[in-house]
Parts: C-alpha cells; sequence; structure tokens
C-alpha cells in the first residue's frame, strides 16, 4: 500500500546500503506516539505495516525524538530509537521480532534518542546521540537476547543545558538540567570540576 497522507506526524526514512530496494519509515502520530514503521522492498512503490501492538519506542515525544536507522550489514535489521530505542529483524512480516534495549544496566544507553549513525568501516560499531550524549556499541550486528551493549564516551563532552541553578551562602551550587537530572556541586571538598547526581530525568 501507500503511506497513510493522513493521522500521522513527523515521518523519518531510513534507506538499506546493502539494497538500495529497501527503504523504512516511522511515522509519528499526532499525540506523539508510534503512529507505525513501514517497510518497501521496491523503492517505495509498496509499503508494509511492520508495527506490532504495544511496541512504542517513540513514547509520547515522536515529534521530539524520532529516528530510524538500518544495519550497514543486515537490510532486515532496523534500529528505532525515541523515548526509547528498539531493535527488530524484520524478515517475518507483518511481525517482526522486536526486542527494546536501553533500559537495562548492562546497555548503558540513555532516553531520548535523535541520530543513529555506524561506522563505515565496520558497521558493527554504531553510535547513538541522544539527550544523555553520545553511545557507542561495536555489535550491533549481533542477534544477543539483549540487543547491542553501549557505552557512554561523554568524558570530557560538556554540553549538559541548564534549566536553572541555585547557589548557597558558601558557594555550593544545585543545578537542574534537560534531561540529565539535578546535579549538586559542592565549591570545597572534591567536586569542583564534576557534580553529584542528585535526582534523575528533567532537573
Amino acid at each position: 500500500g501507500k503511506l497513510p497522507e493522513t493521522g500521522g506526524s513527523r515521518v523519518e526514512f531510513a534507506f538499506s546500503a546493502q539494497d538500495p530496494n529497501y527503504i523504512y519509515a516511522c511515522m509519528a502520530a499526532t499525540n506523539g506516539s508510534l503512529y507505525a514503521v513501514y517497510k518497501s522492498i521496491n523503492k517505495g512503490n509498496y509499503w508494509s505495516n511492520i508495527s506490532v501492538a504495544g511496541v512504542n519506542p517513540l513514547g509520547s515525544q515522536g515529534t521530539y525524538d524520532n529516528v530510524i536507522a538500518v544495519s550497514p550489514a543486515n537490510k532486515d535489521r532496523i534500529f528505532v530509537g525515541g523515548q526509547s530505542f528498539c531493535v527488530s529483524n524484520t524478515t517475518a512480516q507483518p511481525l517482526p521480532d522486536w526486542k527494546y534495549i536501553g533500559n537495562s544496566a548492562t546497555s548503558n544507553l540513555h532516553a531520548d534518542n535523535h541520530a543513529i549513525v555506524f561506522n563505515p568501516v565496520n558497521p558493527d560499531i554504531m553510535y547513538v546521540g541522544n539527550d544523555g550524549g553520545v553511545y557507542k556499541t561495536l555489535n550491533s550486528s549481533t542477534n544477543s537476547t539483549d540487543g547491542p551493549d553501549f557505552k557512554s564516551m561523554n568524558k570530557g563532552y560538556n554540553v549538559t543545558q541548564y534549566y536553572a541553578i541555585a547557589p548557597t551562602a558558601i558557594g555550593n551550587v544545585v543545578g537542574g538540567t534537560q534531561d540529565n537530572g539535578s546535579k549538586y556541586i559542592v565549591s570545597q571538598g572534591g567536586f569542583s570540576q564534576s557534580a553529584q547526581t542528585i535526582g534523575g530525568g528533567d532537573g
């Protein structure tokens, strides 16, 4: 069929480097949730809905964070990011094997994803950009139970946005950040170059 012309809002596309016939589309609904993920194997002449009921990696923020990418090593393996992050092997249409990743201690991937980039030499190496910074995996093609394992690449990457800060009379400071928690900086005693996290989410 065709991509729907009504009911959706932001749409992101991904093109397979392995096979130019393969195109994917991630469409957000007007309320920010996932409207559907579509797949075409003939350059967009026909689209099939490969979504699964209950799988919504966009959360309610699909007009803010919505990204989709195809593995350069596997035209049937896609990654969809939004409020959370999913990997899917889409061979078995219309019920692909969706796996949530990024919410466990081992995967270590921050929420609110905006960008997915693959290493041009080694497709197993994938970078994800999100509200927590830049994350890297060395096994994006691995079909493990939990999906790829991610490592933060944010040491020295100083881009955290503060909504507001409040100093104390003795020079300590607390600040609320955009999706990186509330930070407490002690003026004396070991935190001059860093901060303690005293709360999560939006500070």
